[in-house]
């Protein structure tokens, strides 16, 4: 099916109007059920604005999906690394990376959580941004300057701590916080790259009690990676 081809650049909640000529983007062009053949087709913005691909042989291609009153086509890059199955999306970041070895990026075979989730945030009032990778009850995120924090759960009992334990490790505590601190971020991050599994634990509101999870590493250090070379390229350009 042939892309309209538009005259006008207008913009649209956000999206750019502008000539959809999908072979001046990527190789190929997937289209979604939604799409609609007699309406405009606009791009969306892209936090990843290299011609790509990020990591080496992965492949990029465009996927069409309609929101209503237009089409929108975004950028997707996906791949191996390491042997670990990885897709995300150019225009945020966002993503998903093969978290047990058993996954294929399935959304409907592979069991919800189990993969690692990508994604990233830009401010334009002062060019802040962060990405971070999470499974459930355990974040990593990648600050502006390169620096990571660990979180552990959510909607945090007040005055809780958080405990993560990596395989026989130590466990690592932070009484009353939701965060670990940098310095302890750093060191749970090496430990989690080396690690098989990881415990985790924190009281949800408006229960007080332990809620343990135990998460499994694998594609951990993959999906890292991942996300520090989307960090990298994301940024402001000077």
């Amino acid at each position: 099916m042939m892309l309209q081809k538009m005259i006008m650049v207008v913009m649209v909640s956000g999206f750019l109007l502008q000539p959809a000529l999908a072979e001046m983007i990527c190789p190929s062009t997937e289209y979604t059920p939604s799409y609609r053949s007699d309406q405009p087709i606009v791009d969306a913005d892209e936090l990843i604005t290299i011609q790509g691909p990020l990591l080496p042989g992965g492949k990029i291609f465009c996927r069409v999906t309609n929101y209503v009153d237009y089409n929108v086509r975004s950028r997707i890059e996906e791949g191996t690394f390491n042997n670990v199955k990885y897709r995300f999306w150019y225009s945020n970041g966002s993503g998903a990376v093969q978290g047990l070895p058993t996954n294929t990026l399935d959304y409907e075979q592979d069991k919800y959580g189990t993969n690692w989730s990508l994604g990233c945030q830009k401010y334009q009032s002062d060019d802040a941004y962060w990405c971070s990778l999470y499974k459930p009850a355990l974040r990593v995120v990648i600050t502006k300057d390169g620096s990571y924090l660990v979180s552990v759960g959510k909607s945090h009992y007040p005055g809780s701590s958080i405990t993560v334990r990596v395989d026989d490790n130590e466990p690592i505590m932070e009484p009353g916080k939701k965060v670990f601190s940098k310095h302890q971020s750093a060191a749970l991050v090496e430990q989690l790259k080396q690690g098989e599994s990881v415990l985790t634990r924190y009281q949800e509101w408006p229960h007080r009690e332990d809620k343990d999870e135990l998460i499994d590493l694998f594609g951990f250090k993959e999906a890292l990676a991942i996300m520090e070379k989307i960090h990298q390229v994301a940024g402001p350009k000077n």
